[in-house]
């Protein structure tokens, strides 16, 4: 019997490592399975809730270029009257043809509000598209800022970074924004990576010359080179997203301004 109990204890004492190992195996197992069902949850949600204000401020018959668009008033494709109603804070909508950016844009108090909150106001770790706190809402400025989270699933500005290749850019290139009082073609001129901070942030510029300088940088950086250049007078918009797996760099992205 003694050794029968002495073989017991030594085998129990055996096996508790391994169930201790078993133990936090099977937590990590449900931790991980719980930030990803999460996050899939998370998608869904804004995915849907996005879905269905593209369906209540949507204008299907309205035409934005081309001949019929000739001397008529800017009449955009989105019921902006609307948007706004939903949110007051609501500076326009961004539409990239054959991707899924097509979101609204809005501009808060600061540049950290709607980094977690969707267009309705609710907490969202996909955020919203929003429009730098220093710009003008009406788009009078030089260059325009509109920062939108790098998704794992695509959504927001989930497909920026694939501008990074030409034959994305080329098959791609209807980009349009409609703002409440104007409406623009946006052409691509410069794409690059950069860090957190730089140049690319600046929304006005002190000299016409200081905004030339800066345009060559923007060229000069480029990793594609696009043989296109703001002409005098142009307005530029930059679109600025985080890279995966690299929190201290932005995708860039500069557009000339071409208004509808």
């Amino acid at each position: 019997m003694a050794c029968l109990e002495r073989l017991k204890r030594f085998y129990g004492s055996k096996r508790w490592p391994w169930i201790f190992l078993m133990a936090l195996a099977l937590i990590g197992v449900f931790f991980f399975g719980y930030q990803i069902l999460s996050h899939l949850i998370n998608y869904a949600v804004s995915n849907a809730a996005y879905a269905n204000l593209r369906a209540q401020v949507k204008v299907i018959s309205a035409a934005t270029s081309g001949p019929e668009a000739a001397g008529r008033e800017y009449d955009p494709p989105i019921d902006m009257e609307k948007l706004s109603e939903i949110n007051p804070d609501t500076v326009g909508w961004l539409r990239v043809g054959d991707t899924v950016i097509d979101y609204p844009v809005v501009q808060g108090a600061d540049n950290d509000y709607y980094l977690r909150r969707s267009f309705d106001g609710t907490r969202s770790d996909n955020g919203c598209l929003f429009l730098d706190v220093r710009n003008r809402s009406t788009f009078e400025d030089s260059n325009h800022l509109i920062y939108g989270h790098n998704m794992r699933n695509g959504s927001m500005f989930g497909s920026l970074d694939s501008f990074r290749k030409r034959e994305f850019l080329e098959s791609h290139a209807e980009i349009e924004f409609f703002g409440i009082y104007e409406g623009f073609n946006l052409v691509p001129f410069a794409i690059y990576v950069a860090e957190s901070t730089g140049d690319y942030l600046l929304c006005e510029f002190a000299s016409g010359q200081m905004f030339e300088a800066w345009i060559d940088a923007a060229l000069a950086k480029s990793e594609l080179s696009l043989n296109l250049r703001p002409e005098a007078g142009q307005r530029v918009m930059t679109l600025v997203s985080c890279i995966t797996g690299a929190s201290g760099l932005r995708i860039v992205m500069h557009l000339i301004m071409e208004p509808q």
